[in-house]
């Protein structure tokens, strides 16, 4: 375990997601808070997008890859899951909030984690 920490796993972070669904048309809400992923309100069949900066500092290649938990997640798509970075490369990730249309009026949350790893094969 002690390896696997100080030598393969490089980062992991949480990210505590929110979208809410309202059925009434002409109310929308935009959060533009860093402190979550806020997806503010939309409509129903509506699409709302957050993007996120993957940076690799080290001088090796990392692996990174996401999960997504929560009430949120059956609405949730990520541009790009389980990719290379390699040293000193910037990549945007696209987070994508999809509700459907007769996706119940609502409050929506859930987590994202990003592990970032070694990557020892690219």
């Amino acid at each position: 375990m002690l390896f696997y920490n100080n030598i393969v796993l490089k980062q992991v972070w949480n990210y505590e997601m929110h979208a809410q669904v309202i059925s009434e048309y002409k109310k929308i809400g935009l959060n533009t808070n860093t402190d979550k992923l806020w997806f503010g309100k939309s409509n129903p069949g509506n699409q709302a997008t957050r993007k996120v900066n993957m940076i690799n500092n080290y001088d090796f290649p990392v692996a990174v890859s996401i999960t997504l938990n929560g009430d949120i997640a059956p609405y949730i798509s990520v541009s790009d899951n389980h990719f290379i970075l390699k040293p000193n490369e910037t990549k945007v990730l696209t987070y994508y909030f999809t509700s459907n249309t007769d996706t119940p009026s609502g409050n929506y949350t859930g987590t994202t984690r990003i592990i970032m790893t070694r990557a020892f094969f690219t």
